[in-house]
């Protein structure tokens, strides 16, 4: 009886560790198995074993030799970027426009190809359609990553959103079965807030929120807790169109002309601040801008101690955040969950 548990643990343990080991020389670029060995506390032997299969597997590169004083030259490593790629694909819909963008990235998140399409209608045979004609171009694409405007749930099927052509369809079996790829689908404020973390490595560790409010459309939050975005039990966290549409506009007394988006949205950022209490909320969409943010954080001053309060950031045009989120689901996809943590 122990021993399929002793053989999951010591698995479990090498994949940590070979993460661990992926993620230092990402973060050094290059590095000798002495240094990864004193960045990660692995010891030398082990670092060494994990480089030899990363090697074999081309995950790593050999580098130039390190020249010293102290004896022997020791070779860098180099982690090769290039080894996959992967495919972003970030949709969204205005008036009675659908946008497609997608992007072609190497594991560093580094741009290969991108481009924006239009369409009257998105259906799931103009997205696996365009998959295919990007993986005879690019080979090695192992993961996609999809950003939709709507409700996801756990099993990758999208519920409810505001393409409807897309609404029941599961991208995650559908590609996984037709091009034996990794998928990573979220809702687009989800994704956005991600990126935008992504791209702040200075924000590193902290909480982070969004709310996203394009025109026309439901308005929406996403959360990144734990270096990672926070999904709740069901992913319904961010369904922000329940507070405002359900509890503001019923159960407040209001006339008509003062049901607007500072009305509406300060309850959101009531709840926000209220139970995730993040350091940065971000403003996405373009219903926001500098001047009604500063009238939504001066009603938060009379509600919250200055201390409690986030910091406000406006951000009209996300769609950087947007696709840069995607495509960091995308990699993510290929980077093992398992971590340890000490008890």
């Amino acid at each position: 009886m122990n021993k399929p548990i002793l053989t999951n643990n010591t698995i479990r343990v090498k994949e940590s560790n070979t993460n661990l080991v992926i993620t230092t020389l990402q973060d050094l670029n290059s590095a000798t198995c002495m240094q990864i060995s004193k960045a990660t506390g692995l010891s030398v032997a082990t670092c060494g074993n994990l480089i030899k299969k990363l090697l074999k597997d081309g995950l790593v590169l050999e580098g130039e030799l390190e020249n010293n004083n102290a004896g022997r030259p020791a070779r860098k490593y180099i982690y090769n970027k290039n080894y996959s790629m992967v495919i972003a694909l970030t949709i969204r819909s205005e008036s009675n426009t659908k946008f497609l963008q997608y992007a072609i990235s190497n594991l560093t998140g580094e741009v290969m190809e991108e481009r924006m399409q239009t369409y009257d209608s998105i259906n799931s045979d103009v997205i696996v359609d365009l998959i295919g004609k990007l993986m005879d171009k690019y080979p090695n694409i192992q993961a996609a990553g999809i950003g939709v405007p709507g409700i996801v749930d756990k099993n990758g099927c999208i519920t409810k959103n505001d393409i409807e052509e897309l609404n029941g369809i599961n991208f995650v079996n559908l590609l996984s079965e037709k091009y034996n790829l990794k998928v990573g689908i979220d809702r687009s404020p989800a994704i956005s807030v991600y990126g935008y973390y992504s791209l702040h490595p200075e924000l590193s560790g902290k909480i982070v929120a969004a709310i996203l409010s394009p025109i026309d459309k439901p308005t929406g939050a996403g959360f990144v807790i734990g270096n990672q975005i926070y999904k709740g039990s069901f992913n319904m966290e961010g369904e922000l169109g329940y507070v405002s549409e359900g509890f503001v506009n019923s159960k407040l007394d209001m006339d008509e002309e003062d049901k607007t988006l500072i009305h509406e949205t300060i309850f959101n950022i009531a709840a926000i601040i209220s139970t995730i209490n993040p350091s940065i909320l971000v403003f996405m969409g373009k219903r926001f801008n500098e001047e009604n943010v500063e009238r939504l954080y001066q009603h938060c001053q009379s509600l919250f101690t200055d201390f409690s309060l986030p910091e406000f950031v406006v951000l009209e045009n996300y769609n950087d955040e947007y696709l840069h989120g995607t495509i960091q689901i995308a990699i993510d996809c290929l980077s093992p969950k398992i971590k340890l943590i000490s008890s």
